[in-house]
């Protein structure tokens, strides 16, 4: 980080996978210190229900275009190189 940037308030480390490895917040005065690892963890399962929900969005929008189940994709892929 550079002496001109600001250090980030919450930091959140992702995985290639698009999962949350971690979260940190470091700003002090946006919570109860004393409850700091709760509000970090109620911010991971927050994150971590949108990401799954925004997946079903996103599986159910790709049969509904391709007419395939995105379950089935996986084998249909697999087909080709076999």
């Amino acid at each position: 980080m550079e002496d001109w940037e600001e250090k980030p308030q919450v930091v959140i480390d992702i995985s290639w996978e698009m999962k949350i490895k971690d979260l940190h917040i470091n700003d002090e005065s946006l919570f109860t210190p004393s409850r700091k690892s709760e509000l970090e963890n109620l911010l991971i399962t927050a994150i971590q229900k949108a990401q799954n929900k925004a997946q079903e969005v996103v599986a159910e929008q790709t049969k509904e275009i391709l007419w395939v189940d995105t379950n089935d994709l996986a084998w249909m892929m697999w087909g080709l190189w076999s």
